[in-house]
């Protein structure tokens, strides 16, 4: 008979190891209902075999080990991740102004540069371009302003704040005209540190 603590405690280990610190945040990634996943994860209610096959693909298991504990989970490379990027295509923390530093890692299907970072999409108002989940992959060691015009990238201002932009003009003393995924221009933002972005890491679909 299986056990639905056990299922539970199974989809809590698969949700910290896909790399979310908590139902919460897992659940507003994806857009599920918060207090249905809660439930879920705490035992608290049961999980359809659809739902939980939709769990899986999300969380990066085989359906079968979430419902028996049968095989193992798939081994996956890890990325460091050092930011969220919100709805505006704004990093979500505050960042030093200088190369981006860690905060979590995830597990990815194929393996990374040891200096790649990361930057995951969350809510879903960069779609199509980037769904829920997707995250944005970028070089540590950054790029040189001057050879991102045109290009989009991952930028930190000299104030420590993070946006996922193109890059339109670049001027003297650091300074980028930026442009949004909704075709808004910031003039002159004083950049301290940018990167191209070079790949994106599909969230998987169930």
């Amino acid at each position: 008979m299986i056990s639905e603590k056990s299922i539970a405690q199974r989809l809590r280990a698969a949700r910290r190891r896909a790399g979310f610190a908590s139902a919460a945040v897992a659940a507003r990634t994806f857009g599920w209902s918060e207090v249905t996943y809660r439930a879920h994860e705490n035992g608290l209610r049961g999980i359809r075999a659809t739902v939980a096959e939709h769990y899986a693909a999300h969380l990066n298991v085989s359906l079968a080990w979430l419902l028996t504990g049968e095989g193992r989970q798939p081994r996956r490379h890890h990325l460091d991740i050092a930011g969220e990027v919100g709805d505006d295509g704004n990093v979500r923390r505050r960042l030093r102004a200088g190369p981006p530093r860690p905060v979590f890692s995830v597990e990815t299907p194929v393996a990374m540069s040891p200096q790649a970072i990361g930057f995951r999409i969350v809510g879903t108002a960069l779609q199509p371009r980037y769904d829920p989940g997707d995250i944005v992959v970028c070089d540590r060691a950054g790029d040189p302003l001057s050879s991102l015009v045109g290009r989009e990238a991952v930028v930190i201002t000299s104030q420590g704040r993070g946006y996922l932009r193109i890059v339109r003009r670049v001027m003297r003393a650091g300074l980028a005209d930026l442009q949004s995924v909704d075709g808004r221009v910031t003039r002159a933002v004083p950049v301290a540190w940018s990167a191209a972005v070079t790949s994106v890491v599909r969230a998987r679909r169930g």
